[in-house]
Parts: structure tokens; sequence; C-alpha cells
């Protein structure tokens, strides 16, 4: 049974869970590409944090958006993928939907014993998509063979040290 997602969506912020959304994309240390934030897409935006994750040879830009609640399905999608095609378009190879507590840094990254049902949808560079929410379509965490295919798209940063 799929839990609403006023309940599962929350990001932390000023000291409290608040509704909110947490993207990330994963892109190389050598890429220059600064990926600047859609606020268009999110006119309801409550709060946004900014977080640069990294080890020697990846790095991830986290976006943790507060919302004063969460819109409906299809709002939430369409706000989801306009953001996590601008982080492909600024050079990453992989841009996700997590929840909270389901990240792990490479060479963890998408393992499924490491990050199952930690990631709602995805894009890659190379086009792939996965996931999706909707009326149509109960909420729900990518499968752990969804998060292999998107760990081989993350290659080789994803087993990056």
């Amino acid at each position: 049974m799929s839990r609403p997602l006023n309940e599962i969506l929350a990001v932390f912020m000023d000291g409290e869970f608040v509704p909110g959304v947490m993207l990330y994309g994963l892109d190389s240390n050598a890429d220059d590409g600064e990926p600047c934030f859609p606020y268009g897409a999110w006119p309801w935006l409550a709060g946004l944090k900014t977080f640069v994750l990294g080890g020697e040879h990846w790095r991830v830009r986290l976006w943790e958006i507060a919302l004063p609640e969460i819109p409906s399905p299809e709002l939430l999608w369409d706000a989801t993928a306009t953001t996590l095609g601008v982080l492909i378009d600024a050079g990453c190879l992989t841009a996700w939907m997590g929840l909270e507590g389901g990240f792990r840094d490479p060479p963890s990254l998408f393992l499924p014993e490491c990050m199952s049902g930690g990631v709602v949808a995805a894009r890659s560079a190379s086009g792939r998509q996965w996931g999706r929410f909707g009326t149509l379509r109960p909420f729900g965490q990518l499968s752990d063979e969804d998060l292999l295919a998107l760990r081989i798209e993350a290659q080789p940063l994803a087993s990056a040290d």
C-alpha cells in the first residue's frame, strides 16, 4: 500500500521537517557547468537549500526544496521533470528525486543494498527516465532493478571512490 505524498516527501529546514523534495544531480568534479535553479517551475516555493557533495572524481548537487504543502501529483511531476532536465542540461550524468535518508555516496550510489526505496524518479544524460507519479499511477520508489539500470547510466562516477 502506497503512502500519501504528504507523508513521504519532506525536507529538514529551519530545525524541522516540512513538506518538500530533494533533487540530486551527479557529475564529475572536472565539469565546470553550474546549473541554475528553475524558480519558475516552482511558483509555490517556500525555501531552497543547495549543497554540493563530492569525492575525488565525483560531485553531487543537492537541491532541497521546501514547499508550503505538496502540490497535486501532476504539478509536482511537471516541476520535478523540469528541474531534473536542468541538472542534465548542466552536464550531470544522472539526476533524481530522492527521499530523506535514501542517498549514499559513490561507490555505493544506486546499489539496491544501500539505496533501495530511496529514489522516486530519475533521468539520465542518455535520455532514459524512471518513475512517474500522477493520478493514474500510485506514487512509489524505483525498483531495485531500476536502481541497477540507473547505476549503469551513472558509470564510471557511481562506483568512484
